[in-house]
Formats: C-alpha cells, structure tokens, sequence
C-alpha cells in the first residue's frame, strides 16, 4: 500500500461564522471521498481564530490539491491561503515539502 502524505493548508480566517468554515470542509472531504484520493482530517484554529489550518493526507498529494483546485480557488475565504504538501523524506530523514499559494 502506497504511503501516505500530509497536505495542509493554512490561511487567515477572522472566524465569526463557523457556518461556512464548515460547509467548505464538507465540500472538501466529499470531494476526497468521492474520488477517493485520499482524506481529510480536520481543521485547527489558533487561540485568536485568526489563522485556520485544514489537515488531509494522500497517496498522491499533488494529485489530491489539482483536484481540489476548483473548490479552493471559488472560496473567498482562502485567498492568498498556502498549501503545504509533504512529499517523503530527504536521506536525513527530514520532510521534503512543496510550498504553494492560492
């Protein structure tokens, strides 16, 4: 079984409707489901609820965010966000990361 990947995506969210925030994990997690590239996980707020981070993971991370791409790039809510995808491990051991932006 091929391993798993993190993809993580942080952006500024000054959260005052969690309504929202929710229905685009939805969006998210059905999408992933239904295509079955890979999972999401959950989302963090920090102590502020000014920065969210969503956390998936994947077989084939670069796969998951070009599929993901329609729904991420029509929610105003993520504009300018910043996708991080572990791609394995370096020969020390250490994450070799991607680094995009919305």
């Amino acid at each position: 079984m091929a391993e798993n990947h993190d993809v993580i995506i942080k952006f500024n969210y000054k959260v005052e409707d969690f309504d929202y925030l929710d229905q685009l994990q939805e969006n998210i997690d059905e999408t992933l489901t239904h295509r079955r590239i890979g999972e999401y996980d959950s989302y963090e707020l920090d102590e502020d609820n000014n920065l969210a981070i969503f956390y998936m993971s994947s077989h084939d991370p670069e796969l998951m965010v070009r599929s993901l791409t329609g729904i991420l790039q029509d929610s105003p809510i993520l504009k300018g966000a910043k996708i991080d995808i572990e791609m394995g491990k370096d020969a020390q051991g250490q994450p070799i990361v991607k680094e995009y932006q919305l």
